[in-house]
């Protein structure tokens, strides 16, 4: 007699530098996580995404000890850079094909944020990593969201956004178009170059890889601590960004007067610089008096777990409690085991 297929889950969280993808079964206990690559269907295509994918859910059912041909109840993906409907249907068809999932899921990565953050499900996500975006949801369940294409929607933010801003202060200020900063130095050093117009060139002719700029953001967050006015100004500008687009979406949801939660995300807002996030506190409560800010300290991948677990029909007790657990010892590791609340002050 054949054994029945076990009843279980798959979550992923997409993001620009990796993707954690775990199974669980229907109480929400973790039954493997995997991480592979990050998501990038826009440079190599839908098929090689998918197909990375499903590279990680094989691996993840092999440590689970489920027959690779034993199809999940439900499977939520959200995926850095699906930012256009089209984007999320081709996804969605492909694993579709593959047979990954009963019932399926496909958005953009920003929505992890704001399920793992988020104690109602609905309210605003704000993530700051490598780029930046933001959505919101009602409490009607309507969606709002940005195209999040890049320059030529008039994006800035995240950790490529103030890598090149700082580089580009260096060199003004090392070449007299702008004030002194101890960036000039800071990077200088960074890169093992001799001056920030050293790493300027490197980075135009190709032997500093554009990517890299991004691993400036923790130097200007620590200068901006050590009280160089310059880079204090960048970071304030990063804060002034993740302000607007929060209350941006609060206005289009019609939330300004609603006690709403609005979750802060990805490596640059979850990196605890009081520079960044008491300036981004102050400004949020200050436009929107009724706001709850939340600084997301469970891993994306947990709010990806709750929406699986929400189609297999799990009540929002199961779905808090594997939300609030998942990855309990991962999360202490990147001091990020519970979600928390901060105010301003």
């Amino acid at each position: 007699m054949t054994e029945p297929s076990p009843v279980y889950v798959v979550a992923a969280d997409g993001g620009n530098s990796k993707t954690d993808l775990v199974l669980a079964d229907p109480s929400g206990r973790v039954l493997a996580q995997v991480r592979g690559p990050g998501t990038h269907s826009h440079l190599v295509g839908v098929e090689q995404v998918v197909a990375e994918l499903i590279e990680l859910l094989t691996a993840a059912r092999i440590i689970a000890g489920i027959p690779a041909d034993a199809p999940a109840a439900a499977g939520t993906f959200y995926l850095a850079n699906v930012d256009l409907p089209g984007d999320a249907e081709a996804v969605l068809a492909a694993l579709r094909s593959a047979r990954v999932a009963r019932l399926l899921e496909v958005d953009n990565d920003v929505l992890a944020v704001l399920e793992a953050g988020s104690n109602r499900g609905w309210g605003i996500g704000v993530v700051c990593g490598a780029g930046m975006n933001a959505l919101g949801i009602g409490p009607d369940g309507r969606i709002e969201r940005f195209l999040g294409l890049g320059d030529v929607t008039g994006d800035w933010g995240g950790g490529h956004g103030i890598g090149v801003a700082a580089l580009g202060a260096a060199v003004r200020a090392e070449d007299g178009r702008g004030r002194r900063s101890a960036l000039t130095g800071l990077i200088a050093h960074h890169f093992h170059r001799r001056t920030a117009s050293e790493v300027a060139v490197a980075a135009h002719t190709g032997l500093i890889d554009q990517a890299e700029l991004g691993g400036l953001a923790p130097v200007v967050f620590q200068a901006a601590l050590d009280g160089d006015l310059l880079s204090r100004e960048l970071v304030h500008r990063l804060a002034d960004e993740a302000i607007l687009l929060a209350r941006t979406l609060s206005t289009r949801l019609e939330l300004d007067e609603t006690a709403t939660e609005v979750v802060l995300g990805g490596g640059l807002l979850q990196s605890g610089n009081p520079v960044l996030l008491d300036r981004v506190a102050e400004g949020i409560t200050a436009v929107l008096p009724k706001a709850e800010i939340v600084v997301l300290t469970v891993p994306p991948v947990a709010g990806a777990l709750r929406d699986a677990l929400r189609r297999i029909g799990a009540t929002s007790v199961v779905q808090n409690r594997a939300r609030l657990a998942f990855g309990a010892e991962s999360a202490r590791d990147d001091q990020r085991d519970q979600a928390s609340v901060r105010r301003p002050g």
